[in-house]
Order: structure tokens, then C-alpha cells, then sequence
């Protein structure tokens, strides 16, 4: 039961930002207001991820990463790799970047 949740999780999180990645692209200037990545929000996702620390779940931070980097930039990046310890995890280093897929 717990795998089932965890696969729900990382389903859930791959989908939504999949899909926020699609809208940005059309009605950039209806959600940008809206959805927005914070520091908040991305440490939330990531404390996820680095928890489970699967090879889809390194992809699923990738992937949150990369709205961090176009949102707040790379010290943002930078911060989040070192509180939540994923050079140990992930192999994620300061300095990396991470482009959307």
C-alpha cells in the first residue's frame, strides 16, 4: 500500500508540473500570476522526493528543479541542493543546471 502511494505521489507531481509546463507555453500571461514556483513550495516537493530517493523521483526533481531555475534562478537551485542534502542522494551538484525536458 505504501508503494501505491508513492507511485501515486510521483504520478501526481510528474503530471502537474508536466502540464503547468504546457500551459506556460500558451496562456503564459493567464497563469503566471497563479503558478508561480516559491522557494516554499519547491522544498515542499522536494522533501518528497529526496525522502523516497528512486531513480523516477531523481527525475521528478529534475524536473522541479528546472521551474526553480527559470522561476527564481540558480542560487535558489544551489540553496535547495544543499538543504536537502541531494549530492548524496541524487548526485546533484551546486552549479548544475537543469533544463526542462
Amino acid at each position: 500500500m505504501k508503494l501505491t502511494l508513492r507511485l501515486r505521489i510521483i504520478w501526481f507531481t510528474l503530471f502537474f508540473l508536466r502540464a503547468l509546463r504546457d500551459l506556460r507555453g500558451k496562456y503564459h500571461f493567464l497563469i503566471s500570476h497563479y503558478f508561480n514556483m516559491t522557494l516554499e513550495k519547491a522544498y515542499e516537493l522536494l522533501e518528497i522526493q529526496v525522502y523516497i530517493g528512486q531513480g523516477y523521483n531523481r527525475n521528478a526533481a529534475r524536473l522541479i528543479l528546472a521551474e526553480v531555475q527559470q522561476d527564481l534562478g540558480q542560487t535558489a537551485i544551489d540553496q535547495l541542493i544543499t538543504d536537502l542534502n541531494m549530492t548524496e542522494v541524487f548526485g546533484f551538484t551546486t552549479g548544475q543546471e537543469f533544463k526542462p525536458l
